[in-house]
């Protein structure tokens, strides 16, 4: 390849020592959606991209009696892969999005755009992942931009080329033994055994292409797949199952791996497949344990999830120096401003930085093919495009924006009623649809249809382009992404107004609901929430209707893109005035504070702390009589004033349970469930009540929401995480209950409630052993309405309670969950009530349960709750936070329950 028209050498503005091994980095994941799969391709053996799924493997894992696998067997047959051109990645990518065009929309230019910042490969991204602990490889990428997408390739650089020209024979047979592995454990087809005596060939494969978002910035990326776990065949033209498709990754790795091994491992090879996996969310790696003959003796099991605990490296710190590369890349491209130019840039550990050149020039080879820059340009005015004819024929069609990014897209039912999360301030609105469906794909324009088309295109354009929504495949906001059952959405289906989200509630004629999420949830996480605020900084759009029909355009609370619907009753101002959105699950203790001032609040609190001393009842007065929607933006004026992080200083200047429950006051709620997770499965052992307590309690939306935060919190799947720390009928109900697939509409059924008891009945009391599965079935699926109705007729049939039934047939964790589902059912505040009384039974408290509930439920129903409590244990809850806290923790307590600070 040549330079010539070589700019000089320039440094990237990138922290490459971002983190040092074993060091503490102190960041959370950042903001990222799971990867969404949009299509594939196969790679046939002259390395040639062919549209379809030839390639694509099914998991056939061999039995222990196959033991050992010969890697060697077969091998002087191999058809080895040889050394790709430079862009052939790219190339493939680019054939792909031209088969699927539609991924691309008319932008104000007239020209295609691509629904993306970034177009690239895994590998090229796991590189960069991979920086901070790099310390002896080298890599070089090279980039272009066209249309506002930047394109980056990975190239070999003449050193490397020349060490693959120079291995040996034994270097080149154990790179060979990972694709015979392969051949050994997966099938064209599931019921068909793996044919295990042809020649291997090391040039096919099989290619899925994924989208994402990390930190605003929009993702489209290839990446080979090994294989899919599947008992049946999965037929990925249909998206649903290509969306639920369960993608596993194979290895081989050393079957006694000596202390040099296990370090290796640890520092870089567990790195490498965590972040592998990670960016196409795959949750499992099957790895061959070979010996240096090439045997493999065993097959291990790997949990992605656990590669990246107790290791050296932080996978915070990884997708953090991703996010600050490509951001930093994205900028520097937007300076160079030229679409034929070539920027490249290379990594050298010794060097410690990462250096770029812009190549401009005729000699210069371009990343992009001509055929696919032509089709990126031409486009007339009427918003028809011709396709080139240097691939296929020419033919018409029309180009609407779309959304969904592909076909049989199901949109939401418009019959149903959101819930959204976590009870604070939020009311039902009718659902309105206000993004046309629009074919996910482009049709053929013929002379019958081809009027109408137009017509409908200018009528899509005009939507498009006049300020209302734009049609954009990718999710509105960039959320961490759900569990591997579920993925980022489009506009039209965008969470709360989704099929897992559906409820009934109680309206309010003073409500506004918006399809975003409040800052009292997740503040400054990428929500949007269309109430209005002073400081709001994000964008959205508030769709209301209501006795003077007006259409306000509001702002979304700090980053969050949405848009939200919602009533108008007497006056715009006063219907999205939060105070008005009254919570209707119950009465908290804890109301938004009157004549609200965060600047005010934010020095008086920085007083509070400064100098000698602190003024602890200025931080109660403060902290434990406002919202978590207004101690968010008490947060940032502090920070905005002062430079400094509140909570930081809350930590330096208080102490134990009061410095506890102040600083979980501080964190978004949603923050503050995912940490009380965490701490429940992390280290020896498992809190289970912990868990029981938060999903079985909260609702679809809540879940979803806590989900993805706890992936960007901690860069693991939730679902992962309770997989690994539970076993049998327990972990079978978190599951389920992790599915947050629960029936939210508030129809009940007579019938269908006798139907369900009488399968209780059978499932349990009526035969020997239990069926553990239907009670699973029914006590997650069902509405609580529903579920009401089951209870009563179960009593009706039995003569005792439900509960009664689940203490005889059950035991341990599961009957715990179960029962905490039917107290929910029957009466959530005495379930809570029952949680506050065991926090401080007995000797000793346990504060950390003690402060957890009152946080959760302070601004719910926690006034219910303390009802509840004096009639159950005919005491008040006050006169037992008396009797089991002291000082300033308990005064702060007071506070949270609505009580008057006593001695």
């Amino acid at each position: 390849m040549s330079y010539s028209g070589r700019n000089n050498t320039q440094t990237f503005r990138v922290n490459v020592r971002l983190h040092r091994f074993g060091a503490k980095f102190p960041g959370p994941f950042p903001d990222i959606s799971r990867p969404e799969p949009i299509g594939f391709y196969s790679v046939n053996e002259s390395r040639e991209f062919e549209d379809n799924a030839k390639n694509l493997r099914f998991l056939w894992l061999p039995s222990p009696s196959e033991m050992p696998l010969d890697l060697n067997a077969g091998i002087e047959n191999v058809q080895r892969k040889s050394i790709d051109p430079d862009y052939l990645d790219i190339y493939h990518i680019c054939q792909f999005i031209y088969n699927h065009q539609e991924h691309l929309r008319t932008s104000s230019t007239g020209q295609m755009e691509l629904l993306a910042d970034f177009v690239t490969f895994r590998g090229v991204l796991r590189q960069i992942m991979c920086t901070p602990y790099q310390r002896n490889r080298d890599y070089r990428l090279m980039a272009t931009c066209l249309n506002g997408t930047t394109y980056i390739s990975k190239v070999e650089t003449s050193d490397q080329r020349n060490q693959a020209e120079q291995m040996t024979r034994r270097e080149m047979d154990m790179c060979s033994w990972g694709f015979k592995f392969e051949q050994y454990c997966t099938t064209p087809h599931p019921d068909k055994q793996p044919v295990t005596n042809a020649p291997v060939n090391e040039s096919q494969e099989f290619a899925c292409v994924y989208r994402s978002k990390l930190n605003g910035l929009r993702l489209i990326y290839g990446a080979e797949m090994d294989c899919i776990k599947s008992d049946v065949y999965v037929d990925l033209k249909d998206p649903e199952q290509l969306r639920l498709a369960e993608f596993v990754e194979l290895k081989t790795a050393a079957y006694k791996m000596t202390q040099r091994q296990q370090q290796t491992f640890a520092n870089y090879k567990s790195l490498n497949w965590w972040s592998q996996s990670f960016l196409v969310g795959i949750d499992t790696i099957i790895t061959g344990l070979r010996d240096d003959n090439g045997l493999v003796h065993d097959i291990k099991e790997y949990s992605v999830r656990e590669l990246h605990r107790h290791k050296p490296w932080s996978s915070a710190a990884t997708g953090t120096f991703l996010s600050n590369f490509l951001h930093e890349l994205k900028a520097i491209m937007h300076r160079i401003n030229d679409s034929n130019a070539v920027v490249m840039i290379d990594y050298k550990p010794a060097l410690n930085k990462i250096q770029y050149s812009v190549l401009r020039g005729p000699d210069v080879k371009p990343i992009l093919p001509e055929w696919y820059r032509q089709m990126m340009q031409v486009l007339n005015l009427t918003g028809i495009f011709l396709q080139s004819n240097l691939i296929k024929n020419i033919q018409i069609t029309i180009m609407y924006p779309y959304s969904s990014g592909m076909p049989y897209s199901s949109h939401p039912s418009t019959s149903e009623q959101p819930k959204v999360p976590f009870g604070v301030g939020w009311v039902p609105a009718p659902v309105q649809q206000i993004v046309p469906h629009c074919t996910p794909y482009p049709l053929p324009a013929t002379q019958s249809n081809q009027q109408q088309q137009e017509q409908q295109f200018r009528q899509n354009r005009n939507i498009q382009h006049a300020g209302g929504v734009t049609s954009c495949p990718y999710p509105p906001t960039s959320a961490p992404y759900p569990d591997s059952t579920q993925y980022p959405i489009n506009h039209a289906q965008s969470m709360p107004i989704n099929q897992h989200s559906q409820s009934q509630f109680n309206q309010h004629p003073n409500a506004t609901y918006s399809a975003g999420y409040t800052p009292a949830m997740t503040s400054a996480y990428g929500y949007d929430s269309s109430n209005y605020h002073a400081q709001q900084q994000g964008r959205g759009n508030v769709q209301s209707f209501g006795h003077d029909q007006v259409q306000p355009r509001g702002h979304g609370h700090e980053h969050g893109h949405g848009y939200g619907y919602g009533y108008s009753h007497e006056h715009v101002q006063q219907s999205l005035n939060p105070r008005l959105t009254a919570n209707k699950e119950g009465t908290p203790t804890l109301l938004p504070a009157q004549a609200f001032d965060p600047v005010k609040d934010a020095h008086d609190l920085r007083k509070a702390m400064k100098g000698f001393g602190t003024d602890e009842d200025k931080l109660i007065e403060i902290i434990c009589r406002r919202n978590n929607e207004q101690r968010q933006e008490i947060q940032r004026q502090y920070k905005t004033h002062f430079g400094k992080d509140l909570i930081e200083d809350i930590k330096g200047e208080t102490s134990g349970n009061f410095q506890k429950l102040l600083v979980g006051l501080l964190r978004p709620i949603v923050d503050y469930y995912c940490a009380e997770l965490n701490d429940a499965m992390a280290g020896l052992g498992t809190d289970e009540e912990v868990l029981i307590e938060i999903l079985c309690t909260l609702s679809n939306v809540e879940i979803h929401t806590i989900k993805n935060q706890y992936l960007r919190l901690f860069g693991a799947h939730l679902e992962s995480e309770l997989k690994s720390e539970t076993s049998g009928n327990f972990k079978r109900l978190l599951i389920s209950l992790c599915a947050a697939a629960r029936d939210e509409s508030g129809r009940v059924d007579p019938n269908k409630a006798k139907e369900d008891a009488r399968e209780l009945l059978k499932a349990g009391e009526l035969r020997v052993g239990t069926d553990e599965s239907m009670f699973n079935m029914i006590l997650c699926q069902r509405n609580y309405q529903q579920l009401k109705l089951i209870f009563q007729e179960y009593e009706s049939i039995t003569g005792h309670s439900l509960e009664k039934a689940i203490k005889k047939e059950f035991s341990g964790d599961i009957m715990e969950g179960l029962i905490a589902i039917y107290k929910c059912v029957t009466n959530k505040a005495e379930y809570f009530a029952s949680r506050l009384h065991k926090s401080m039974a007995g000797i000793g408290t346990n504060d950390k349960q003690l402060i957890r509930v009152i946080i959760t439920r302070c601004e719910i129903d926690l006034a219910d709750i303390k009802v509840a409590f004096e009639r159950l244990y005919g005491k008040s809850l006050k006169s037992w936070i008396k009797g089991d806290t002291s000082g300033h923790y308990k005064h702060a307590l007071y506070a949270l329950v609505g009580e008057q600070r006593s001695s």
